[in-house]
């Protein structure tokens, strides 16, 4: 686990996707960020759109995206070591901020 609290960019970001209530969840790891859907097939798309809104706003306010945002606590880096590797190819969903945006690299936790 790393504490990127003061992390400006990332090239690639952990995900690690796991149902809650019966609610689809994607915690990202580097950075706390999440996101829900009641569909798996959403809830990726609904991390992209958290992504890239966090990217359109620093690019307004002229900051660096994840600057300050706290990695995730070490109980979603603990079920991410142990999940299987999310073997399902996956396109990005493209938005207009997003030409930087950092990889996923997903597991999904039984």
């Amino acid at each position: 686990m790393t504490n990127e609290a003061d992390l400006g960019t990332l090239s690639e970001l952990r995900v690690l996707l796991f149902q809650q209530d019966g609610i689809w969840v994607a915690q990202a790891l580097e950075v706390n960020l999440v996101a829900q859907a009641k569909e798996f097939r959403d809830v990726l798309y609904e991390l992209e759109r958290v992504i890239a809104g966090r990217m359109f706003q620093a690019r307004q306010l002229g900051v660096a995206p994840f600057a300050g945002i706290k990695a995730a606590p070490k109980k979603y880096w603990d079920l991410y070591e142990s999940a299987a590797l999310d073997a399902s190819p996956r396109s990005p969903v493209e938005f207009d901020v997003a030409e930087n945006r950092p990889k996923l690299q997903l597991r999904t936790a039984a």
